[in-house]
């Protein structure tokens, strides 16, 4: 992602230019809170940020556990499918299947790039964001990878089988479309972001990525630092600007147990 870096002093305001629910946002004193914008071509506007009190490191409560950083990394898997999906209006949902189970993961990637690269040939502007998903249930391809990925429009199926034929030979997989029609986003990502719940891990090496996206999906990200206040008067300017930002109502509120983490959003 693009990032723009912006530290803000004292309360301030953002300028538009330049799952559990809990009953509110941090109310006490914080030394800085950081925050992440994310502004749609659509209008939508996306924030999300953290909150660091004065007391930040003194807490009782030992280091995460492995399941907790697991589960910590899949929410922000997820949360930035949905965010490249909707960013670039991603709404045709494709498969990729090899003929034979392919067991690497890192083979797998190593044969979706050089099929973006064929595909490019003929689509110069080709993107595409996916999750790899075990097969079970048995058969000749169980326990192989295949590819779930969304692009934006609908492509000649013709065109993409034969770049994949080109990558693992003719007949020896299958690129098939799962509808003509477009899909909502929200539908797209919340069926690719499924599959990082399941066997989220398994053949996974270290630095691995969960899921693949192409380089050209590059989402505008802004990040701002301010400072002092107190967190439930931070908050309420941050969700009256979204609000201003947007000119809509925010659809999607969270906070995370201890108020200190947030998020506003302007869609669900």
């Amino acid at each position: 992602m693009v990032v723009e870096v912006v530290v803000v002093a004292g309360s301030g305001s953002l300028n538009s230019k330049n799952e559990r629910f809990v009953t509110g946002p941090y109310p006490g004193p914080v030394d800085s809170t950081r925050v992440k914008v994310v502004e749609f071509p659509n209008g939508d506007v996306s924030l999300s940020g953290c909150h660091r009190p004065p007391s930040f490191g003194q807490s009782n409560r030992g280091p995460a556990t492995e399941e907790e950083k697991a589960k910590k990394e899949e929410n922000r898997a997820r949360r930035e499918i949905l965010t490249v999906v909707k960013y670039f209006v991603l709404d045709h949902l494709w498969t990729i299947t090899y003929r034979g189970p392919e067991f690497s993961r890192a083979s797998l990637y190593v044969d979706l790039h050089a099929f973006e690269r064929k595909v490019r040939r003929t689509y110069p502007d080709f993107a595409m964001i996916g999750v790899p998903e075990l097969h079970q249930g048995g058969g000749v391809n169980h326990g192989g990878y295949h590819f779930h990925f969304a692009v934006n429009g609908f492509y000649d199926v013709g065109v993409l089988r034969r770049a994949w034929w080109s990558v693992v030979g003719e007949g020896m997989g299958n690129v098939q479309v799962e509808s003509r029609h477009a899909w909502p986003v929200g539908k797209i990502a919340n069926y690719m972001a499924k599959y990082l719940g399941k066997e989220f891990d398994t053949g996974r090496r270290p630095g691995e990525h969960r899921y693949r996206r192409s380089q050209n999906l590059t989402v505008r990200v802004r990040r701002l630092q301010f400072y002092g206040s107190r967190g439930a008067e931070r908050e309420a300017h941050l969700k009256a600007w979204v609000i201003m930002a947007s000119g809509r109502a925010i659809a999607r509120e969270w906070h995370s147990d201890d108020g200190l983490q947030f998020l506003y959003r302007t869609f669900r």
